[in-house]
Formats: C-alpha cells, sequence, structure tokens
C-alpha cells in the first residue's frame, strides 16, 4: 500500500523500532530461509517476532521438513498392494453386471488392467497413476 492509503502512517510494515526495521531486516535476511538458518544456527536469545516470522512461514508452506530422510528408500510394496486392491474393486464396479449389460462388453479388458499396473509400476506420484488410467480408459472408450 502507498503510505497515504495506509490507516497508519508509519514507513515500515514488519519492524518498527529505531535500531531494528524494515530495512535493516531485508539486509541483515536476504530471504525466509536465510532467517531460518539463522535463528538455527543462533546460540542467543532471539527476537520474539523474527521466531514467529519462521514459524509461520514453515506452517503456511508446511512440507515434510521434519523427515531428512531420502523418500526414494521407502519400500513402496504396500502402497502397490493397496493400489492393487483398489484397482481390482473399481473394476468390479466398473465392469458390473449393470454397466455390462449397457454396453454389452467389459469397459476394460484383462490386456488394459496388466498394462496399467506395469505403467503404474515405474510411475511413483499419484498424477502419474491417474494419468495412466485415464489413458487406457480413453482409448478403450475410442474404440467404441
Amino acid at each position: 500500500l502507498k503510505l497515504e492509503d495506509r490507516k497508519y502512517k508509519d514507513k515500515y510494515t514488519l519492524f518498527i523500532d529505531k535500531n531494528f526495521n524494515d530495512k535493516t531486516y531485508f539486509k541483515k535476511f536476504n530471504t525466509i530461509y536465510h532467517l531460518q538458518k539463522y535463528l538455527m544456527e543462533s546460540e542467543k536469545k532471539e527476537d520474539i517476532r523474527l521466531i514467529y516470522l519462521a514459524i509461520r512461514h514453515l506452517i503456511k508452506y508446511r512440507g515434510n521438513f521434519l523427515n531428512s530422510s531420502n523418500p526414494d528408500n521407502y519400500s513402496s510394496k504396500i502402497d502397490e498392494l493397496d493400489f492393487l486392491e483398489r484397482l481390482t474393486r473399481v473394476f468390479e464396479i466398473i465392469n458390473s453386471y449393470e454397466i455390462y449389460s449397457k454396453f454389452n462388453k467389459p469397459i476394460l479388458d484383462i490386456n488394459d488392467i496388466k498394462s496399467l499396473i506395469k505403467a503404474n509400476k515405474d510411475s511413483k506420484g499419484i498424477n502419474s497413476k491417474k494419468e495412466n488410467f485415464i489413458k487406457i480408459f480413453n482409448k478403450e472408450e475410442k474404440k467404441n
């Protein structure tokens, strides 16, 4: 906001101290990540406002920042089994009698299921698994 549009006519928005203001803050910490690093390495008691800014950023843009292990080390066999069980259930529903009777044939056959399992074995993200499902499902749709 421009200074004339503000309710309070202060020049700075974060820090309004004589010795520490927004200008000195941004000189000391170029980004919020510099502030976080500084707070992690600091031995002295820091300003609560700095701590608040760092924690607020971590929570707002939260990710798995507490777990430092490599995600490639996780076994995905449980995920694959769960995925296959759910996929089997989806196919059971899709190929149920009501749908089968409307189309006079199953929407997906065993070859499509095998190709979907093979494609999803190599893909790690849920979006790529969805894309594989859509590609195979649309392929069948176009044949009709």
